[in-house]
């Protein structure tokens, strides 16, 4: 039993690495590690308008905020919304 558990650990362990190492590949070519709005808003999948509203002035309270260049780091992004806070 204990072996068995052990194994079924061992898998998931496995598996999430290779969720984030994948996400890692596919997304750092694409993005530089910050962006500006449009990068932002490109990479969650809605336009410029909508990432403004919803996301840029912080009507989502734990989105991550912008340099004071006015650039969001993409791993920061990422991470909210695998974390799924809403």
């Amino acid at each position: 039993m204990f072996e068995e558990m052990l194994a079924e650990l061992n898998t998931q362990i496995r598996s999430m690495i290779l969720e984030n190492v994948k996400d890692f590949i596919s997304l750092e070519g694409q993005f530089p590690i910050m962006m500006t709005r449009e990068e932002t808003a490109k990479l969650i999948g809605i336009s410029v308008n909508p990432f403004d509203e919803k996301y840029r002035y912080n009507s989502k309270k734990h989105f991550p905020k912008p340099d004071e260049m006015g650039r969001w780091n993409k791993f920061e992004v990422i991470e909210y919304f695998k974390k799924g806070i809403k």
